[in-house]
């Protein structure tokens, strides 16, 4: 059994239906009403809108049977070529029918009754009204279309966005994937080092100070497991690492390390990437400090700049040699890689200090303005 397509429309849909078509008996009265009134004063509107009305609303009962035809054969596909010669062999046996009973109400609109027209007027009308009717039925598949057509893209936008967002939270996910992979690369790359350091002060049979340097080492890793799930901590916090850490290098060199903190307040509660600036604060020691008797000043200072903030950390050791580059070591490398991945290229450099007298280095970290 054929579906009957009025059944699937609900209530708002017929009222929408029916609207539109009350408008176009509206629009096409006032027209014959405005072309007719010099010349018949006593022309009424509303006499006019009432004989318009049963071939519109015959108009709105066919709109139905249109769409339901549209869904089984859509235009806005591939391939609707196949479907569009459908439409038109099923267009012309519905008007078949449709245009006899459109030709009897727009008898009455002109009040011509059609029972008084010889066969060849009537066939000669019933054309000319199958062919008003065609554009009218050629209309309403227009509009289908457009509509059809407007809600296909509208959730192909609707997809691509969420597809857009998908990947920007996996790329999300993976970039912090990859940040703590780098970020558990320095547990045991510290650890190393600083057992070594150990190692060294045993070596030469500082007990006691090895006996410390264990005992800070402690208490560095109890505070570094505090915050193995965060990417982000505050500079201040950042700083209770990097004391911890000194402290363990301070027993080694003793009074040949001489620390400059100038960190101002203000910069204490801003965001850097957890356990970012002690590779940078070993470099600077082994590479520098340890490799120059005469040098001891370690500084690191801070300061807002505009929508930054710039720390620099800078020791007394021999300046880079000319056309130095990063080595494949863990330590620079993978602090460059996490403030490229988190911030983007530009918020890291390493260069000879401006008096030429030892390596700096500078990160710029972003400054949220809220």
């Amino acid at each position: 059994m054929i579906p009957i397509p009025y059944k699937r429309l609900p209530a708002k849909i017929w009222l929408q239906i029916i609207g539109i078509w009350t408008l176009a008996a509206i629009s096409i009265a006032t027209q014959i009403y405005l072309n007719a009134k010099d010349s018949n004063p006593d022309i009424k509107w509303f006499n006019i809108f009432l004989k318009q009305l049963p071939t519109w609303y015959l108009c709105a009962l066919l709109t139905p049977v249109i769409v339901y035809v549209y869904e089984k054969l859509p235009l806005d596909i591939k391939e609707w070529k196949r479907n569009f010669r459908k439409h038109l062999v099923i267009a012309l046996l519905i008007l078949i029918v449709f245009s006899h009973f459109r030709l009897w109400a727009m008898s009455y609109i002109i009040n011509k009754m059609i029972w008084t027209l010889t066969p060849a007027e009537y066939l000669n009308n019933y054309l000319a009204q199958i062919a008003i009717d065609l554009a009218i039925y050629a209309f309403i598949m227009s509009v289908i279309f457009a509509d059809k057509a407007n809600t296909r893209r509208q959730k192909n936008e609707l997809y691509s966005t969420q597809v857009e967002l998908q990947n920007k939270q996996l790329e999300q996910q993976l970039d912090n994937a990859r940040l703590d992979a780098l970020k558990l690369q320095l547990s045991p790359h510290f650890l190393f080092n600083t057992l070594n350091t150990i190692n060294s002060l045993i070596r030469s049979k500082d007990y006691s100070l090895a006996i410390k340097a264990n005992s800070r080492l402690g208490d560095f890793l109890r505070a570094t497991l505090d915050s193995e799930n965060t990417q982000l901590v505050s500079l201040e916090k950042e700083m209770n690492y990097i004391d911890l850490y000194l402290e363990i290098e301070t027993l080694r060199y003793a009074d040949r390390l001489q620390v400059i903190k100038e960190i101002p307040s203000s910069c204490l509660l801003i965001q850097v990437p957890y356990f970012i600036l002690q590779p940078i604060v070993e470099n600077a020691i082994k590479h520098g400090i340890a490799q120059k008797s005469s040098a001891k000043k370690l500084v690191i200072k801070a300061e807002i700049k505009k929508n930054y903030m710039e720390i620099i950390i800078l020791n007394e050791g021999n300046p880079l040699r000319q056309n130095w580059e990063a080595g494949n070591g863990i330590g620079i490398k993978n602090v460059y890689e996490r403030l490229s991945k988190t911030y983007g290229q530009n918020c890291f450099q390493i260069a000879n200090d401006v008096n030429n007298n030892g390596v700096q280095v500078t990160l710029k970290i972003p400054v949220s303005n809220e």
